[in-house]
């Protein structure tokens, strides 16, 4: 009987939570929302600092901050390593959010990348291919239009930089800064930026951005020593930090959550 019973509320919320995602895509909220709560999140393809692969523990980190919005990295779909899951997919069944993914390598018989979860509806998306230097794994920076309401959109992108060159780093960021900072209206990039806030990278990046993160270091998450996950915006004028922080969460991912609140002030 229990069993019967589980079964049937599971059917139940993932009905309901079906429901309201389907609505969400035909009518987004009509009243601008007066602050957006971002997360940038590097998920280590679900795999913890204990080794166990644990999607529905990586969903219960984010849910629990709340987020408007979610920059992940290191995320696979349909692969191997991590049981043929569309992890994307599952977190937004698990989440309730809007999800899209961004390749940037085959892995397989499936892809790896990067991801943005969405409260608000994504009217479109594309990845694009970073800069790359030698033999090193390709990167990208997955952008989304999202419908905050009937007339005002956030362009929301998240990137992984390389792990091995600065230059690269470096080179990347400049691509970031072409790509991005100069577009009109709202503009926020997160990401894990494999990069100090005293490098050359963060230094180009913050020539034409803000930072809206603070100095806590968010890796390796049980042992903090290095602030290399970061969340940028632009303009001034529009967004203002109201709130950031490193969450605590030493087992769900090598890297901690980054929370930042940007109120609207436009």
């Amino acid at each position: 009987m229990m069993t019967t019973f589980k079964t049937l509320y599971s059917a139940l919320f993932t009905a309901v939570l079906t429901c309201n995602m389907a609505f969400a895509d035909d009518k987004p909220a009509t009243d601008t929302p007066k602050e957006l709560r971002v997360l940038s999140y590097n998920i280590h393809i679900g795999i913890g600092n204990d080794e166990k692969l644990d999607l529905e523990r990586t969903a219960r980190t984010i849910v629990a901050q709340k987020p408007d919005i979610v920059a992940i990295q290191e995320i696979d779909r349909n692969t191997a390593r991590t049981q043929n899951v569309d992890q994307p997919a599952e977190l937004e069944r698990l989440t309730g959010m809007h999800a899209v993914f961004g390749k940037t390598i085959n892995l397989g018989s499936g892809e790896y990348g990067i991801a943005i979860l969405s409260k608000y509806p994504i009217k479109e998306h594309k990845i694009t291919q970073l800069p790359q230097l030698g033999n090193r794994e390709d990167r990208g920076a997955l952008e989304a239009t999202i419908t905050l309401d009937d007339k005002t959109t956030l362009l929301f992108a998240c990137t992984h930089f390389c792990h091995q060159s600065e230059e690269r780093r470096t080179m990347q960021a400049e691509k970031i800064n072409e790509l991005f900072a100069e577009r009109d209206g709202l503009v926020v990039i997160a990401g894990d930026f494999n990069a100090t806030p005293n490098s050359k990278t963060i230094e180009t990046l913050k020539a034409k951005w803000s930072d809206a993160t603070n100095e806590q270091p968010t890796f390796s998450s049980d042992n903090p020593r290095s602030k290399i996950d970061y969340i940028f915006y632009r303009p001034t004028q529009m967004l203002r930090v109201k709130e950031t922080r490193v969450i605590e969460e030493p087992v769900t991912s090598d890297h901690s959550p980054v929370l930042s609140v940007l109120e609207l002030v436009f």
